[in-house]
């Protein structure tokens, strides 16, 4: 996984269910969420937002193959990263979030 090679400490989630879970339970360790914007059953951006109901405020890197309107929808403290990217890619667009 390309977060692991930059050094990154992975909780990797199967859906919505299980993202909530991972947070409930591990809520002071997670430094960042990176989240697909397409994800079956509910959208990236719901799942972000779910998050943050739950008391979960840390920047949002959001991946996705189709960024015509996504790019409108970020808040402060959210980047996109557009698919296929490599490591510097990813490497740059989490330091645009300062994490």
């Amino acid at each position: 996984m390309l977060l692991e090679k930059l050094g990154w400490r992975v909780s990797a989630c199967s859906g919505f269910e299980d993202a909530l879970d991972v947070v409930k339970k591990n809520m002071d360790d997670i430094a960042i969420v990176v989240c697909d914007i397409r994800l079956n059953g509910i959208d990236g951006f719901s799942t972000v937002e779910s998050l943050h109901q739950e008391g979960l405020q840390v920047p949002v890197l959001y991946i996705t193959g189709f960024a015509s309107s996504s790019e409108q929808r970020l808040k402060p403290n959210e980047n996109l990263l557009v698919k296929p990217f490599n490591l510097q890619q990813l490497e740059a667009a989490l330091l645009e979030l300062q994490v």
